[in-house]
């Protein structure tokens, strides 16, 4: 992993199972797979199954004078039993459907 991608995840390089970079004249973007973790339904408790996968931008600081974004292929799952779908937590963002990392939010 490289340095600047073990700066933007800090304590959650543990979370990472892949990753992929792309660098252009403008901006830095970072392609994220987060490892599985069992989830339970919220509703009935039932351990989910992987649904489908979803794409999700989140904007990051600028590192060395580019912009600075992480694409995360986040894992949307749904309950065998009662059908509910939800979409897996990210580390990065203090809400689920922020498209700010933690880190940008902090020096907005």
């Amino acid at each position: 992993m490289n340095n600047d991608l073990k700066i933007i995840l800090g304590d959650y390089e543990s979370f990472v199972q892949s990753h992929t970079t792309e660098i252009n004249e403008k901006e830095v973007i970072y392609y994220i797979t987060l490892k599985r973790t069992i989830i339970s339904c919220p509703e009935c408790g039932s351990r989910m199954n992987i649904k489908d996968y979803r794409k999700c931008k989140v904007i990051h600081n600028m590192i060395r004078g580019k912009n600075t974004s992480l694409i995360l292929k986040k894992r949307r799952l749904v309950c065998p039993q009662c059908n509910k779908v939800v979409t897996e937590e990210n580390p990065f963002t203090e809400k689920s459907h922020s498209r700010l990392s933690q880190t940008s939010e902090m020096e907005s």
